[in-house]
């Protein structure tokens, strides 16, 4: 016996109820704005955690919708940083390049209010930000 289950109809079928309710769509991951940096976990040998007060800088990031970015600190004789980036997918990696930079995975939290760089896939860094509010 054939199914008469539609789309105008899919309340009143087995096979598609509950289908759509709960599901968490992935909404855009909106990583434009402005971010504050709160550690770097890096690498190898030299394994540490670093933070604005242990390396008496703070580093702002902004990331902007026409796909530039500009990157400032406060400590002394470090120049700013810009230029582009480009988003993509890899598989199922959100993946982030800066100009002509290794590409990093990001991922955003739920609440869209950190932001982490992950160099791991390469034994190399994660940085994580905060949104400014």
């Amino acid at each position: 016996m054939r199914s008469n289950c539609t789309l105008e109809n899919h309340l009143n079928c087995p096979s598609l109820r509950n289908r759509g309710s709960g599901l968490n769509l992935p909404k855009p991951k909106n990583i434009n704005g402005n971010w504050s940096w709160i550690e770097t976990d890096c690498c190898g040998l030299r394994h540490g955690v670093s933070t604005p007060s242990s390396t008496s800088d703070n580093i702002e990031l902004e990331v902007k919708a026409d796909n530039t970015f500009y990157e400032t600190h406060t400590k002394k004789n470090t120049l700013p940083r810009g230029g582009v980036y480009t988003l993509f997918k890899d598989n199922t990696d959100d993946m982030i390049q800066f100009n002509d930079e290794r590409p990093a995975k990001y991922f955003l939290s739920s609440d869209g209010d950190t932001l982490v760089f992950s160099w791991k896939y390469l034994e190399l860094q994660t940085e994580k930000y905060v949104r400014k509010k």
